[in-house]
């Protein structure tokens, strides 16, 4: 499997490293601790087979003039029965246009299915944490509700990752390509 991503700029991804950094030092969690390499991202599609040689030229080609999107993160949310506690952003107009406008250039590469990613079915988030029981997820809302502010940041980057899955069906990813994103000037 493979996938598209948002990454966010240093700062960002800084501070929301330091809220799973966090958890770890609260023995709630190391998720994003024990995932080496893992950097917070918003994911904008996902494909179970492509060419990766011709898909990271086309990323290139469409993303080369694309401008950084700026977003706020207000809120946490958690998908259900999945252990997962994740960060908010703001749904703008700006954010819908970017990941509307990228489905419809790779049209030609979607490999069928209802992705979760799809316009019609995607839900926006930066993953804090995952694979948690009950008691973790409720210790780890408490501790972000009570801990961390709304943060604001940029997409800086979009990157083509290979998606991995271990023994334990946790995630790991594999970077293949990164392509940075024109500054709003």
């Amino acid at each position: 499997m493979y996938a598209v991503v948002g990454y966010l700029d240093k700062q960002t991804e800084q501070n929301v490293k330091s809220i799973g950094n966090e958890l770890f030092e609260q023995n709630i969690t190391d998720y994003a601790t024990g995932e080496q390499g893992y950097r917070p991202h918003i994911t904008f599609a996902s494909f179970e087979e492509i060419d990766v040689k011709v898909f990271a030229t086309e990323l290139e080609l469409y993303f080369s003039n694309c401008k950084q999107i700026q977003l706020t993160f207000p809120s946490l949310g958690i998908f259900l029965n999945t252990g997962i506690l994740y960060l908010a952003p703001r749904v703008s107009e700006s954010l819908l246009h970017f990941h509307k406008n990228f489905h419809d250039a790779i049209e030609p590469f979607k490999d069928g299915g209802n992705s979760l990613y799809s316009p019609e079915n995607w839900v926006p988030h930066c993953t804090i944490t995952a694979y948690l029981n009950q008691e973790q997820l409720l210790k780890a809302v408490e501790h972000c509700n009570g801990a961390i502010t709304p943060l604001k940041g940029t997409i800086s980057e979009v990157g083509l990752i290979k998606v991995n899955f271990n023994d334990e069906d946790k995630v790991t990813g594999e970077l293949l390509s990164v392509i940075s994103l024109k500054e709003d000037s």
